[in-house]
């Protein structure tokens, strides 16, 4: 039982950093930087790319 849910873990994990990666793609951030912290928070970090991503883009034409 716990090998499935590790393996579990690990695919959600990588889904996430996948999905934060493509994102920042989308939205021109970091791409690095947001590939890394979806791997490092799982899916929760891709609320927050989403919403984030975008705004280091407006603060550099400003």
């Amino acid at each position: 039982m716990w090998f499935w849910l590790i393996c579990i873990t690990l695919v959600l994990t990588i889904c996430s950093s996948i999905i934060c990666h493509r994102i920042a793609i989308s939205q021109r951030g970091d791409l690095v930087f947001w590939g890394v912290l979806g791997f490092l928070i799982g899916p929760v970090a891709i609320p927050i790319t989403w919403v984030l991503a975008g705004r280091s883009l407006s603060k550099a034409e400003t």
